[in-house]
This record gives structure tokens, sequence and C-alpha cells, in this order.
């Protein structure tokens, strides 16, 4: 990680965590907000109508995270009586699924639903080489700063190499590791991340309220699997039909 530590110190040193209020827990809401890109154009057919349902579907569609010192929960808020609309459901997968993360004991699952099974997967724990810069600004009442990480992931549909690009906006005066759809490991809470056309925002943010222990735990229904384990299934269920 590519971190400026003075200039982390010399904020924190000039800034202290909400007027000096120790921050225990939280809770985060965010909006899933699509950026088309200025070359992409309106075009017709089934392919459009698909994608503009998707769209729509992320446009409804709202992120929570909780969080302690410990622990934290991302998932995504169902909508009622859309369980069975494709749209909603690509939505969601975009959106981030369900993430828990226990720092005590190093662990970052990944809870999916796929295959007509329930699978809870660990994914890497130190996944992001971040590098901060000094660029800010203010996402409601808290000030953040601009963290950028790139990486190359296999496909495991195509068996081709992918490089992607992963933008973060944390807050220092929120000091926990956590993130929406698995993005954390940066000196702050994240309260936006960046995923090409994908925006993950906070638009509401609580801190130290009544915390629920259970939105923290990852249910004990699911089949644990690893990261390798769960990739090479999916390949070998859905490769053969791309």
């Amino acid at each position: 990680m590519i971190i400026n530590l003075y200039f982390l110190v010399f904020f924190l040193a000039i800034n202290p965590p909400l007027g000096q209020t120790r921050v225990e827990n939280g809770h985060i809401e965010y909006s899933i907000i699509y950026q088309q890109k200025e070359k992409d154009e309106d075009g017709e057919g089934q392919y459009e109508t698909e994608k503009k349902a998707v769209v729509l579907a992320l446009s409804e569609i709202k992120g929570e995270l909780f969080f302690n010192s410990e622990r934290s929960r991302y998932f995504v808020k169902p909508i009622l009586g859309k369980e069975n609309d494709l749209p909603y459901k690509v939505a969601r997968i975009m959106a981030g699924n369900e993430w828990f993360t226990n720092r005590n004991e190093q662990t970052k699952i990944e809870r999916i639903r796929t295959m007509g099974e329930i699978f809870n997967v660990k994914r890497p724990n130190e996944k992001y080489d971040w590098t901060i810069s000094n660029e800010s600004k203010m996402i409601g009442n808290f000030k953040t700063f601009k963290a950028t990480a790139s990486f190359t992931e296999k496909n495991n549909f195509t068996n081709k190499t992918e490089d992607f690009l992963i933008k973060a906006w944390f807050c220092p005066d929120i000091p926990f590791p956590y993130g929406p759809k698995g993005v954390d490991g940066l000196p702050g809470l994240v309260l936006e991340a960046n995923f090409g056309s994908i925006s993950i925002r906070a638009n509401g943010i609580d801190l130290n309220v009544e915390e629920n222990q259970n939105l923290l735990d990852v249910p004990k229904n699911g089949i644990l699997i690893s990261n390798e384990d769960f990739n090479e299934l999916r390949r070998k269920r859905y490769g053969k039909k791309l």
C-alpha cells in the first residue's frame, strides 16, 4: 500500500476525529448510481431494452453497511415483489451481493446465491494495493480522500485476464477499514466506491447507533468454500455455455 503517511498524520493532528467523539459503531446507507460514459450511445433492440431495465433497477436499490470495531456487514436491501425480476437480480449482483468482514479472524466472506445454492465464499482479505492521494471532497458533512487500486483478474468464463481500476473515497474521521462491496483496507471508512460506470455512494451516515450484533454475523446456512474452489465450480458450470 502506498500511503502518504506524513499527510495522514498531519491531517489527523489538526483534525481530531469528529470533535474527539469516539466512534464505536455505525450504519451507512448507500445509493447505487450508473454513470453513462460519453462514448456510450443509446441504441435499439433487445440488449438496450434490457440494459435500461437494469439501470432503472440500480436506481431503486440501496446498500447498507453495519460495522463496529471488529466486524462489518454490507448487503443490498431487498425490494419486496421483485425477487424473481431478472433486471433486479442483475442489479443486486452489480451492487455487491452480501459481504462480511471479521478483523479478529482476518476473514472476508461474500455470500452468494447462485446455481440453486447459497455459498459463503472466502475472498482474499487484502486484495487491494491502495495508492492514496491528497485529493479530497465532501460527502455529506464528512471530508473524504481519494484512493485508487488497479489489479488484474482472470475471467472465470472466458479464461482471459482483465484489468480493473477502483476509486474509493474514504473518511479518516471514521477510522474503520470497511466499505461497500468488499472495498476495504483503507485508514478510514469508504463512503464512495467507483467501479467504472457504477458508483456506490453514501447518502445516510449514522454513527454510534444501537447495534444489532446479529446483523454482523455470517448466517450458518450456506456452503463454506474457498475463493479458488468457487471460481472453478462456477467456470465448470457456466463456462461451456458461453
